[in-house]
This record gives C-alpha cells, structure tokens and sequence, in this order.
C-alpha cells in the first residue's frame, strides 16, 4: 500500500497564507473598532433627541 507524500510548498503556502490573513485582520481591526464606535455614537445621539422630540422638550 503506497502513501502519497506530503507536499512542503503547499503546507509552507498554506501557512503564509493563514499568516497574511491574520496580519490583515489585525491591520484592518482599529478601523472596525473605529467604525462601530461612531456609529454607536450616532445612534446614541439620534435616539437621545428622538426621546426629546418625543418627550415635547
């Protein structure tokens, strides 16, 4: 019974390719992060003076 081989380049692309994936998750993450926080910030201040109109003030 003949095994197949592993094949090293395309373990050693696999793993570079997992590596770059993580480094561009990490890059692109405080522009996320940044996103979510203003628009969280916008949608506090939005429902703030909706509950003002609302509330006749």
């Amino acid at each position: 019974m003949a095994t197949k081989s592993r094949n090293n380049n395309a373990f050693l692309w696999s793993i570079l390719a997992i590596f770059i994936a993580v480094i561009s998750l990490t890059y692109c993450l405080s522009f996320i992060l940044d996103l979510v926080d203003l628009s969280f910030a916008r949608t506090t201040r939005t429902f703030a003076q909706l509950t003002r109109w609302m509330g006749g003030e």
